[in-house]
């Protein structure tokens, strides 16, 4: 068993003048060195791609966890799935297979290159530098990471909490029960990583530590609605923004969550896991009708009145279930204290009392059902032989865990040895106390292991003479942190009647904290399992009391392909707005699936864009919504062209990234997916840009059935001359009046096309008059009313010769 705490000093007794008792130490004695196996985070991603099927494995180094992605479809040379799957993990390093000038290389190279835009995190990179790729991505070598080779890694990989004692046969099951071999591409990226990890392990792991695996966990994305990052950060789905304070700015530890739907939707959630689970939730929405329903059914049930005292019976539970993943490490190397053992204790308790709290309901709620499953009885064992064999009763936290008395037989007698030898001691030693000078007030007796039993005294002046006291039958032997470490006949005789019982007691102790490790960590999918559950049902209770607040709904969800919104609102928005104006919205079914929203500038056009697809994007998450009535249509995919992070790095104007996205909204989006675009063309001139957006509208159109949900907000009313004839198309444009020749935007969407208004919109945003009536001239010219730029008059005619240019010498 590694332990080091097996040359601590233990502390027997404490004397001091003047008391009419000794002061006995039960917990400084197990006070365990400040030797943490704490390291810097870092996720390993192995991802591979191979005729049209994406593969991936990756290892977080904070929960020493394997997580193997289910084999997937992707697309090239998109690969909508590959972005989601690296929006998700944020890897700290990267492996693939192949070379530079692969398609696939060049995305992932890509992609990287965005994260590392948006946050920088190079500081968190383990890597193996390269000379001809970013630091943070390794191509694997194909003859040493070759098929064959990782298949037999993945096959013998070994994790902890396999059970012990199991028949060749059962191992082979039990692989199988985590591992999908017949997935070759993940198999192979599972192996891959491995054999990476136990090559570099020295180079890229910092605590010293062994390689283990706790456990492997399986990851899907085949029910993923696909979201790229633009989308993501047009939406506010997250907004994390630097610390204020400059030196913890760059730190991802240091971050603080932004005005964003994260924020707003985890403002209730209790416990650390409940957040981590909100936020994968929210990286991940999903058409899986069933999950989804499951998730809409929780929150009905959390809204009911006849089952509040039930849900705040829950949030209290849920406050005393902590996030295990540091103490799980922490256990298994031995460097367990008894504050995590009471917090590992507690976890366990509390998530069997919850268990207990939800089982009237399991016929009535499927996510209560999903958690009777997952409690099993190993997982009562568990927690019963904790309680039996551990004792939290001490005050001191940070010492090693204390067995409980009755436990174990031997123990008790070498403890009661201990104590009846002790007891005897502490006549002598107040003998010792008072031949010692005045100037001494206070001695202790400790034991360390194979040196023996010694006094110590605190140092009672600076510079002091140590010999000082052998008069006094005392021999200095050594000094450790101010406190002089003294032998005397006391000690001489102590370490003949205890011998090494001390020592003895210690690895006794060791080995039933062993034995009680070995079933924690056979036990690690029993407690996972559930706390991924509790976690699960943490985030909904705080959806339920965000849609409490915010008056949501539950939306229907179909499969046909039908939006319908009535009244939908700003989830965001109006918390600010105490007169939002809500709108409706309906797509498919015997509405056009393709809407031009008209308007002037600050009319609400981008904030009705963006208002359908956060309803359509809460319902994927199986949220209520802010609406009065929704029908939402299971949708594969989102995209957007609302606004555009423009950067020198990306070496692309703002008006080619116009064009990309709609080249990948193009190609992408099929007949259940939302296309949001808003203001396309405006980074090159009107004809063109113009022509553009018509070009690529027409080609949503000619889908016919198989169009996607279009909304497009524009300043091209001319659009109208040539998309009107489409049963398709829909115009919208949103409302205004006039008063006092001023325009009054009332936000509310209504059939129709709406001129731009762009000299009013200039007059209310505060342009100089003067500069105001110059633009209508030159409109009015434009538009061929015969109306000169100049009075020619002002001006007399001059006559010049260009051969009368005096043209400077440059040489």
């Amino acid at each position: 068993m590694n332990s080091n705490s097996n040359q601590t000093p233990e502390t027997l007794f404490s004397i001091r003048r003047n008391e009419s008792s000794s002061i006995r130490s039960d917990t400084s004695d197990r006070i365990l060195p400040v030797n943490e196996v704490d390291e810097d985070p870092f996720c390993v991603l192995c991802i591979l791609w191979k005729s049209g099927k994406l593969g991936a494995a990756y290892f977080r180094s904070s929960e020493r966890q394997l997580y193997v992605l289910q084999e997937v479809m992707d697309v090239a040379p998109e690969f909508g799935v590959t972005r989601s799957l690296f929006r998700e993990v944020n890897p700290s390093h990267t492996l693939t297979t192949g070379n530079i000038s692969d398609m696939f290389v060049k995305c992932i190279i890509n992609i990287l290159k965005g994260d590392n835009n948006e946050e920088d995190n190079s500081n968190n990179s383990h890597t193996l530098q390269t000379n001809t790729l970013p630091a943070n991505i390794t191509l694997l070598n194909i003859k040493d990471y070759c098929f064959d080779n990782c298949e037999h890694k993945a096959y013998n990989v070994t994790v902890s909490s396999e059970p012990k004692d199991l028949t060749v046969t059962q191992q082979e099951v039990f692989r199988h029960s985590l591992i999908g071999f017949d997935s070759k591409v993940t198999v192979h990226a599972l192996g891959a990583l491995i054999k990476y990890l136990e090559k570099n392990w020295s180079h890229i792991n910092t605590s010293n530590t062994e390689l283990t695996f706790l456990h492997i966990n399986k990851v899907s994305l085949n029910d993923s609605v696909l979201i790229d990052q633009n989308t993501f950060n047009s939406l506010q789905i997250f907004d994390v923004k630097s610390h204020d304070s400059n030196f913890k700015r760059g730190l991802q530890s240091h971050t603080r969550e932004g005005f964003s739907i994260y924020r707003l939707l985890s403002q209730h959630c209790i416990s650390k896991i409940g957040y981590q689970c909100l936020r994968s939730i929210l990286a991940n929405p999903t058409n899986n009708v069933d999950e989804l329903k499951k998730r809409l059914d929780f929150i009905q049930f959390a809204l009911d009145a006849k089952n509040q005292t039930l849900i705040e019976n829950l949030q209290e539970t849920i406050k005393k279930i902590s996030d295990l993943t540091f103490i799980f490490r922490k256990i298994q190397y031995a460097r367990g204290n008894a504050r995590d053992w009471e917090t590992l204790y507690t976890t366990i308790y509390n998530m069997l009392f919850l268990h207990e709290l939800c089982t009237p309901y399991v016929k009535s709620v499927a996510i209560f059902a999903t958690l009777d499953r997952a409690i099993t009885a190993k997982l009562y064992n568990l927690q019963a032989s904790i309680n039996n064999g551990l004792d939290f009763s001490q005050g001191n936290k940070r010492v090693r865990p204390l067995i409980k008395m009755g436990l174990d037989s031997e123990l008790d007698k070498k403890e009661l040895q201990k104590c009846d030898i002790s007891k005897n001691a502490t006549a002598a030693a107040r003998i010792v106390l008072n031949q010692l000078p005045q100037f001494i007030d206070g001695c202790s007796v400790v034991y360390m292991p194979e040196l023996g039993h010694f006094v110590v005294i605190k140092e009672w002046e600076a510079n002091c003479d140590k010999k000082e006291l052998e008069e006094h039958g005392l021999q200095f032997v050594f000094e450790l942190n101010q406190s002089l470490h003294y032998k005397n006949a006391l000690c001489t005789d102590m370490d003949k009647q205890l011998g090494n019982i001390y020592l003895e007691i210690l690895f006794h102790e060791n080995r039933i904290i062993q034995r009680l490790t070995d079933f924690v960590l056979s036990s690690f999918k029993e407690i996972l399992e559930p706390l991924k559950i509790i976690a699960m049902i943490d985030c909904l209770i705080g959806m339920s009391r965000v849609s409490k607040e915010g008056a949501y709904v539950r939306p229907s969800i179909n499969e046909s392909s039908i939006m319908e919104i009535e009244d939908g609102r700003h989830p965001l928005l109006e918390l600010f707005c105490t007169n939002f104006v809500p709108n409706s919205y309906f797509s498919g079914g015997e509405s056009g699936r393709m809407k031009i929203i008209t308007g002037p500038n600050d009319s609400g056009k981008t904030i009705f864009l963006k208002q359908i697809a956060l309803i359509v994007y809460l319902a994927h998450i199986g949220c209520y919504v802010p609406v009065k009535k929704a029908n939402i249509g299971i949708m594969s995919s989102i995209h957007s062209k609302i606004h555009i992070n423009e950067s020198a790095s990306v070496s692309l104007s703002a008006f080619m990234l116009d064009l990309t996205q709609m080249s990948q909204s193009l190609h992408n989006a099929k007949k259940n997916s939302l296309v949001l675009i808003d203001e396309f063309g405006r980074g090159t001139t009107g004809d063109d840009g113009f022509a553009l957006f018509t070009g690529a509208l027409k080609s949503f159109v000619e889908m016919g059935d198989l169009c996607p949900h279009v909304v497009v907000c524009t300043h091209f009313q001319q659009m109208s001359n040539y998309l009107s004839g489409s049963d398709t198309v829909s115009f919208l444009k949103m409302d205004y009046e006039k008063r006092d020749s001023d325009i009054v935007y009332l936000y509310k969407v209504v059939d129709g096309i709406s001129n731009s208004f762009a000299f009013d919109v200039a007059k209310a945003a505060g342009l100089d008059e003067n500069i105001i009536s110059r633009a209508r001239e030159f409109y009015q010219l434009l538009c061929g009313d015969g109306v000169s730029l100049v009075d020619d008059n002002q001006f007399e005619p001059i006559t010049f010769n260009i051969g009368d240019i005096n043209i400077p010498d440059l040489n």
